[in-house]
This record gives structure tokens, sequence and C-alpha cells, in this order.
């Protein structure tokens, strides 16, 4: 029974490449930070495995072009980080009951970094790999 709840998690990171084919930095992008926030699992270094992609992905995104809305989604996602870390932290490190705590803090996480992957996505300009001009030599006459 445990394995079921692994279907949301492979669903939305199968679809994510399935629809975006054509634009591969944008799926990579979409496909680990599904993983991420679909995972049962939560240590930080799966934040190293899409923040890298970012800078990749923002290329294409309008997010550049209004920077208070890029400022609200970074400050809305290290606030959601703090808040996550911080019941974690007490019950890792001080061995505090903070599990009640941390549900919630898990609960608000997931809906924060839902929002976060859509509006990332609803902003992104998609593009087909035959847009973008080959690297084929230039002939000489």
């Amino acid at each position: 029974m445990g394995i079921l709840t692994f279907v949301p998690q492979w669903a939305v990171v199968l679809v994510g490449g399935a629809a975006l084919y054509y634009d591969v930095l944008t799926a990579m992008f979409v496909q680990v930070y599904a993983f991420v926030i679909f995972n049962k699992v939560m240590t930080a270094q799966y934040y190293l495995w899409y923040l890298t992609l970012v800078p990749l992905v923002l290329v294409n995104n309008s997010f550049l072009h209004v920077p208070k809305t890029y400022c609200a989604i970074w400050v809305v996602w290290w606030l959601g980080q703090a808040y996550w870390g911080y019941f974690a932290g007490s019950f890792e490190y001080k061995g505090l009951d903070t599990l009640a705590g941390m549900q919630g803090a898990n609960y608000l996480w997931f809906v924060l970094n839902s929002f976060i992957l859509a509006a990332t996505f609803m902003r992104q300009h998609l593009h087909l790999q035959a847009e973008f001009p080959s690297a084929a030599p230039v002939k000489q006459s």
C-alpha cells in the first residue's frame, strides 16, 4: 500500500516531461521541482537539485520583467523554508516535540511550492528546439 504514495509524484513528473518535451530546460526544472515537492522525505540537499536550474529557466521567463513579483516569490519561498526549518531543526537538533507544527509546516510548504511551480510555469515562454538557430557551419562562397 505504501507504493501508492508515489503515484502522484510520478504522475506529475511524467506528465511534466511529456508535456514539455520540446523545451528541455523547462522540462528538467518542472520534473525536478515536482519530484521534490511531492517527495515523502525532505532534506536541504533537494533544494540544490532545482535551484541550480532556476537561472536556466528564468532566461525565458517573464518574472524578470516584473521585479516586484519575482522578489515576492523569492521572499515567500524563503519564509516557507524558514518556517519549515524552524520545526525540523527544533525536532532534530533540540529534541523538542514539534511534530504537529512540522506537519502544518509540511502542508504549507507543499502549497507554497506548488503555487511557485505553477506561477513559474505559467510565465514561462516555451520554445520548440527548432526555433533556435542551428550550429551548422556557414557556407563560404
